[in-house]
């Protein structure tokens, strides 16, 4: 996998970079991993090409046994102890340099260099099971309280875990329905991906689809987003009616209904990943279902799952503790 000409061509960062340099980068294209998805090659190229332009401005050639640890250490935290730049920004730095040491060994010295970052996660507010209950019963009412198209939206967030560009860009063409699945290209990992389609989504998307036909006065086209309702939007307007869409179902669940509640398209896929573990999926299988190719990307999911919280706790039954430490 390569980064086209264009955009390497215009890479704020490697096109400041000296020539010396710029041919160290150029390494990290030559031996991209057929692994890696192409956000994540542009975000290690991008960060990568940063700190080698770091090192030029401290005034180290390529010669990178004359690097110290100061001209490496700068680039994340200041002079008054400050992280400059997170354990994420550190782990694309690494990985880039990794890759260049496949061919520039004495890089491996400057890698090992790197700080230690603490990796910071923000636990999300994920939904209660009284919250997944009211979600599932907005979606499904009869009569219904939600239009057909928030409640297709509302059952690819909720039963597919699908993310909120990718169904913004839903095609009719991705929906195979002789087998039951939708195979699409994920916008954020550019990666193909094949999920399995329940009734229940099958059958909003049909009725969505119908409404469409009867407005439009013809079928939506096999290449047209299906969400855009015959309408020329760019990705971002469709990702904001996707957004509109589940406010709606928010309200129509009454939950989140205060001004500083955690809202969001991301928690539904959230929930996905929590329901599947709560059943017993078995990680891999988890992963599979919601497009991630490395196991590991399930871990931020799951770092707020209550039940697994809840299982590491210890009890106190044993060991009795007096009322008045609770009310004083």
């Amino acid at each position: 996998m390569k980064i086209n000409d264009r955009s390497l061509s215009n890479n704020r960062n490697y096109v400041k970079l000296s020539s010396d340099f710029k041919l160290l980068a150029e390494e990290f294209l030559e031996n991209i991993p057929s692994s890696l998805c192409v956000n994540s090659t542009k975000s290690y190229f991008e960060h990568g090409c940063k700190f080698l332009l770091h090192l030029e401005k401290c005034g180290v050639a390529t010669s990178f046994e004359n690097i110290t640890h100061e001209d490496v250490v700068s680039f994340f935290i200041d002079i008054e102890g400050n992280k400059i730049r997170n354990a994420d920004y550190k782990k694309h730095v690494s990985r880039f340099l990794e890759i260049i040491s496949l061919k520039v060994p004495s890089i491996k010295r400057v890698k090992n260099l790197l700080p230690a970052i603490r990796r910071i996660r923000k636990l999300r507010n994920r939904f209660t099971d009284s919250e997944c209950k009211a979600i599932s019963k907005a979606l499904l009412a009869e009569p219904a309280i939600l239009s057909v198209f928030d409640k297709a939206v509302g059952c690819l967030l909720y039963y597919m875990g699908l993310r909120k560009v990718d169904i913004a860009l839903l095609k009719p063409k991705n929906i195979v329905w002789e087998r039951d699945e939708i195979i699409i290209e994920q916008k954020k990992t550019g990666v193909k991906m094949k999920c399995y389609l329940t009734a229940i989504v099958g059958n909003a998307l049909i009725d969505l689809l119908l409404e469409l036909k009867q407005s439009l006065g013809r079928p939506v086209a096999g290449d047209e987003c299906i969400f855009a309702a015959g309408k020329n939007l760019t990705q971002q307007q469709l990702c904001n009616k996707i957004k509109t869409a589940s406010e709606h179902i928010y309200d129509a669940a009454k939950i989140r209904l205060n001004k500083n509640d955690e809202r969001g398209c991301h928690l539904f896929r959230h929930a996905f990943v929590n329901r599947a573990k709560d059943a017993g999926v078995p990680q891999p299988v988890i992963s599979h279902m919601v497009g991630h190719q490395s196991p590991a990307s399930l871990q931020p999911y799951l770092y707020s799952n209550i039940n697994q919280l809840k299982s590491c706790a210890l009890s106190i039954e044993k060991y009795p503790v007096p009322d008045e430490v609770y009310h004083g």
